[in-house]
C-alpha cells in the first residue's frame, strides 16, 4: 500500500511540473510573437534586430522606407519615448553591424504646425542615427523629445552635431526660440525659421550670443514684415554671428541702422566683443550698404 501512495503521489508532482512548464513555455511563445520573428530582446532590454529588413516589426515603427541613398523609419505618432529611444539604438546597432552607408532617419509621423501654401508639411522631427554613435542617437533622441514635449509647433531636424528649428509662424517666435535654447539639445546653439525662413532666419551661437539679444533682434524684426532679416554664423570654426539685413528703403535703412546702435544690444556679445550687422538699402541707382555693429560696440 505504501509504494502505491508513493507512486502515486510522484505522478502528481510530475503532472504540476509539466503543468508549469506548459505555462511557461506558452508565455515564452506569446513574448516571441510579439516581438515579431526578426527582433529579439537584448540583456538590456533593447530590441535587437537580425536585419535592418526586420524594423518595421518593432513597436512604434509606422512604415519604413528604403530609398538607394538613405532609409526613413517613421515613427508612430503615438508611439512612447520608450519606443523612440529603443527603435533608434535598435537601428543604430543593426545599420553599424551591416555596414550601411549613406543616411539612416527616424521621423515622427504628423505635421509640425499648418504650413504655408508654398510648403510642403513637416514633420514634427527627423534625426539622423547613422552614422553616429549609440551614445550620440540617445543624446539626439532624447533632445527631440524634450522640444516636442514643450508644444510649440516646431518641427526639428537633428543632423551633425548642429540642430535646427522651424517655427509655427503662428507662435511667438521669440518666447519659442527662448524656450528651445533652454533645453539640452540646443544648449550649444541652433537654427531657427520662422515658417519658410524668408522672413527671418537665427542662428544662435550660444558663446557669442544672449538669448536676450536674439530676442530683441527678434522683436526688432516684427516692425519690418516684409524685410529679411538674417542672423548667421558658420555651424564649426570661430563661429562669428553677423546680422544681415535686406529689402529695406532708405528710410527703414536710416531707422534699423539707428536701432541696432542703441545700447541695449551692447552686450549682445557674452564677452563683450562687437557683432557686426550690414543693412542693403534698395534704391532707384541701386542697392547700398550701412554698416555698423549691434550697440554700436567698437570693433
Amino acid at each position: 500500500m505504501r509504494a502505491r501512495g508513493t507512486t502515486g503521489r510522484r505522478m502528481a508532482r510530475a503532472g504540476a511540473i509539466a503543468l508549469v512548464c506548459g505555462v511557461l513555455l506558452a508565455g515564452c511563445a506569446d513574448a516571441g510573437d510579439g516581438a515579431g520573428a526578426g527582433a529579439t530582446g537584448g540583456a538590456s532590454g533593447t530590441s535587437i534586430l537580425e536585419s535592418l529588413e526586420d524594423v518595421a516589426e518593432l513597436p512604434g515603427v509606422e512604415s519604413v522606407d528604403d530609398y538607394s541613398s538613405e532609409l526613413v523609419v517613421r515613427i508612430a505618432a503615438d508611439a512612447t519615448d520608450e519606443q523612440v529611444l529603443d527603435v533608434g539604438a535598435a537601428v543604430n546597432a543593426a545599420a553599424t553591424r551591416e555596414g550601411r552607408t549613406g543616411r539612416v532617419m527616424l521621423n515622427r509621423v504628423g505635421e509640425a504646425f499648418p504650413t504655408e501654401t508654398d510648403m510642403i508639411p513637416l514633420d514634427p522631427w527627423s534625426v539622423d542615427v547613422l552614422p553616429v554613435d549609440p551614445e550620440e542617437v540617445e543624446r539626439r533622441l532624447t533632445g527631440a523629445l524634450e522640444v516636442e514635449s514643450l508644444d510649440l509647433g516646431a518641427s526639428l531636424y537633428v543632423s551633425s552635431h548642429w540642430p535646427s528649428a522651424t517655427i509655427d509662424p503662428a507662435v511667438d517666435f521669440g518666447d519659442a526660440f527662448a524656450r528651445i535654447a533652454a533645453t539640452d539639445l540646443f544648449a550649444d546653439g541652433g537654427t531657427y525659421t520662422s515658417g519658410s525662413g524668408e522672413h527671418l532666419t537665427i542662428v544662435h551661437v550660444a558663446k557669442r550670443t544672449t538669448v536676450e539679444a536674439v530676442k530683441t533682434i527678434i522683436a526688432i524684426a516684427a516692425d519690418y514684415p516684409t524685410v529679411e532679416f538674417l542672423l548667421q554664423a558658420t555651424e564649426e570654426g570661430p563661429q562669428w554671428p553677423h546680422l544681415l539685413v535686406a529689402g529695406l528703403d532708405a528710410q527703414q535703412g536710416a531707422a534699423l541702422d539707428a536701432r541696432l546702435r542703441e545700447p541695449d544690444l551692447a552686450d549682445a556679445d557674452p564677452e563683450g566683443f562687437a557683432q557686426q550687422f550690414q543693412l542693403t538699402v534698395t534704391g532707384a541707382d541701386g542697392p547700398t550698404y550701412i554698416a555698423g555693429t549691434l550697440g554700436d560696440v567698437p570693433r
